[in-house]
């Protein structure tokens, strides 16, 4: 039997693919959100980029854990999450929104923007580490 190279997945690549789309992000947002909402409206990028980085980054460590059981079981645990994911950003902004007294258009505004951004970046990242996995398989089993 073929045995599959934990390398060929790591959370520090998911990280690399996810942290800097959030930046981008939120430097592309932030004259927006100072001409909507001042300061506040920056608070609430803020808060929403960095809800939505540490709930995609946890989904990403979890991928990356159940990889080790194969390209299936990491497949099946990134579709899984997303209801979690959905949960959690939800959650802890609604929390967040009541919290700080945010302006709740911006928090739903930048939901949308940082979970739509981030969300593309991550497939993107799980579809290349699959590869990578399916393409070392082969090459063990030709081997």
């Amino acid at each position: 039997m073929a045995t599959i190279s934990r390398s060929s997945i790591s959370f520090a690549a998911a990280a690399a693919w996810i942290a800097p789309a959030a930046a981008i992000v939120g430097l592309a947002g932030a004259y927006p959100a100072w001409l909507h909402a001042g300061a506040r409206g920056l608070l609430a990028e803020a808060v929403c980029g960095a809800t939505v980085l540490a709930v995609m980054l946890a989904s990403a460590a979890v991928t990356v854990r159940y990889a080790s059981r194969g390209a299936a079981a990491a497949a099946y645990a990134f579709a899984l999450a997303g209801i979690a994911r959905v949960a959690a950003c939800v959650g802890l902004l609604a929390g967040a929104w009541k919290l700080f007294d945010l302006p709740l258009t911006a928090m739903l505004l930048w939901l949308a923007a940082f979970y739509v951004a981030l969300l593309a970046v991550e497939s993107f990242w799980l579809h290349r580490a699959l590869a990578r996995m399916a393409q070392n398989r082969q090459k063990t089993v030709n081997a």
